[in-house]
């Protein structure tokens, strides 16, 4: 089993962009993913990235660290167990802040949730078939799709370092890192997000 930290950071979101963003490298690794190009949220997009963020003034960063028990990390031990385990656990946590931040999102007039990593809505994304997105209403972008870099935001900004499975161990913890743009500040953030 597992247990979950979160942390919350908030931040304006021009201090965001100039420090912790760098499109041009970031859509580098994005086009060595099998993603790109066959997921609506994921690049090459049909917008300019800038002008999609412009609007918002403040990003509330999300960070939730995924922290096994000894007994998981001992038990699942093989490179078939680990890819089975991490995507049940990572999947069902995604949902789960997905939720949780769309509920948050619907309070707050002119906010815009982000993804924790690429969109797990479909099993299929619709864009192989260059069909639209089946789910415009759920589908959001992550951050680092955008081209910010998640790496640095985890460690100098939430206090943890993105930790990797093996082929025969999981890390200590995974984490995740996600947020809530909105163009007004948010009173009492930490008590509207609940995970």
């Amino acid at each position: 089993m597992y247990r979950t930290e979160v942390k919350l950071k908030k931040m304006p979101m021009d201090e965001l962009k100039k420090d912790y963003c760098d499109r041009e490298k970031f859509e580098k690794f994005c086009k060595e993913c099998r993603n790109y190009g066959n997921t609506w949220s994921c690049p090459p997009y049909s917008f300019v990235v800038e002008d999609y963020l412009k609007d918002y003034k403040y990003i509330y960063l999300v960070g939730v660290k995924i922290i096994f028990d000894e007994e998981t990390l001992k038990k699942v031990n093989t490179k078939e167990k680990i890819n089975d385990y991490t995507t049940e656990t990572l999947k069902y946590m995604k949902d789960k802040i997905m939720m949780e931040l769309l509920r948050v999102e619907k309070r707050y007039e002119g906010s815009k949730s982000l993804s924790a990593g690429g969109c797990k809505i479909c099993d299929d994304c619709s864009r192989k078939n260059n069909i639209q997105c089946q789910h415009p209403d759920m589908m959001r972008y992550s951050l680092e799709s955008m081209g910010f870099d998640i790496g640095g935001i985890s460690s100098k900004l939430l206090n943890y370092e993105l930790k990797w499975a093996t082929e025969t161990s999981l890390p200590e913890y995974f984490s995740l890192v996600t947020g809530l743009m909105t163009k007004e500040e948010i009173e009492g953030f930490e008590k509207e997000f609940n995970i």
